[in-house]
């Protein structure tokens, strides 16, 4: 589904807008009381393939994103398309390469001919800002982090203000721009410490809690506003004994040029003298690993390994210097990060530097073929 269709009160009318399955239509509107469809008048010029759409409190679509291929290639343009209402004509708001920095509409403001954006603008961390689409320019950054990029955007569903934000980096953080949901994440992250605890309101009085960790993978809690009593909804994987997992650290450590290396490291417990280690080195390489509980590591660390996750030079998350510094640097200083790590490890006697195991392959089979193998063995 691609919105939900609202009055001008905001109260739901019954209609959605879904991707078409109708030749010649790229977007149905579908009654989901009465079963009511027909075509929605949705087609920017020049669309071979749609990546986004961004809505108006309305529900409307007035700003999307086009690919000028179905199949993602070092020549694929992106094209940022808006307009003013349903009946408007489309403007070319922006078009790059798929290797530039991206710029991505988040909302329509409540501006007319403005655009709420994630972009850098010129800038190191990705952040929010206004941006006018007449004038093709950025105005006011409306919020924003300047140690890590912003990869999390809360608006309201009236006027599309940001109200919130979480900030990137090793751990992420929630930042409330609304005083209310700013009492209550604090509320919360009090109750459930060690925990990214995301908040949003479901009506009734209620806010919904998505609570997760290193060593639990999550769960759900409702949230009397008024009472604040939290009560227990569902977990993610009741089969997982917290008790059982081990704890995912934040570490840094400097690379051989010198340059800051974040990194997430697990360890067997808490061992007495060096273990093997597994390295997980993520794919992409403009990619990144998060803090959260992860199946293949904690299935490596049962079998007595320590586990660590650098994010080398190249990952993103971490800035635009960071990102770029991995520029044409595959199997060179992007390696020099991932050895500097495993050398920290040794120096500091937690590893055994005869049991090193680099793993540079996606995961998803990883934990399955580790347990295979040790059944094997």
């Amino acid at each position: 589904m691609l919105s939900i269709q609202r009055d001008d009160t905001g109260k739901r009318t019954g209609w959605v807008l879904v991707r078409s399955s109708n030749p010649g239509s790229y977007v149905d509107r579908i009654n989901i009381e009465s079963g009511e469809s027909h075509a929605y008048n949705f087609s920017p010029p020049g669309m071979q393939d749609l990546r986004e759409t961004v809505t108006d409190g309305h529900g409307d679509i007035l700003a999307a994103v086009t690919a000028d291929s179905a199949v993602f290639s070092d020549v694929t343009r992106y094209t940022t398309w808006y307009r003013r209402d349903v009946e408007a004509s489309w403007q070319k708001v922006d078009e790059r390469s798929v290797n530039d920095d991206a710029m991505s509409p988040l909302r329509v403001s409540s501006q007319p001919g403005h655009l709420v954006m994630l972009a850098r603008n010129g800038a190191d961390k990705r952040a929010i800002w206004d941006h006018d689409v007449d004038r093709h320019a950025f105005g006011e950054r409306l919020a924003g982090d300047d140690k890590d990029d912003i990869d999390w955007v809360s608006a309201e569903i009236d006027d599309g203000a940001i109200v919130g934000y979480r900030s990137g980096g090793l751990k992420p953080s929630t930042v409330w721009l609304d005083p209310a949901m700013s009492k209550l994440q604090g509320f919360v992250d009090d109750r459930l410490p060690d925990r990214i605890n995301v908040l949003s309101r479901v009506g009734a009085g209620n806010v919904a809690i998505w609570s997760r960790s290193d060593v639990d993978p999550g769960t759900l809690f409702l949230l009397d506003e008024k009472t604040l009593q939290m009560s227990e909804m569902i977990k993610s994987r009741p089969d997982i004994d917290a008790k059982r997992m081990q704890p995912t650290q934040v570490v840094h450590y400097a690379s051989a040029d010198g340059l800051d290396i974040p990194a997430y490291l697990t360890l067997p417990g808490k061992p007495d003298r060096p273990v093997p280690l597994i390295v997980l080195v993520h794919g992409g390489p403009f990619a990144r690993d998060h803090w959260g509980w992860s199946e293949d590591v904690q299935v490596f660390a049962a079998h007595g390994y320590a586990v660590l996750q650098p994010q080398f030079r190249g990952s993103t998350g971490f800035g635009l210097r960071f990102e770029q510094a991995g520029f044409q640097q595959w199997g060179r200083r992007m390696q020099d990060d991932v050895s500097a790590g495993v050398r920290d490890l040794i120096a500091r006697k937690i590893v055994d530097p005869a049991r090193v195991c680099i793993v540079g392959r996606s995961a998803g089979n990883l934990a399955q073929d580790h347990r295979r193998s040790a059944a094997d063995a």
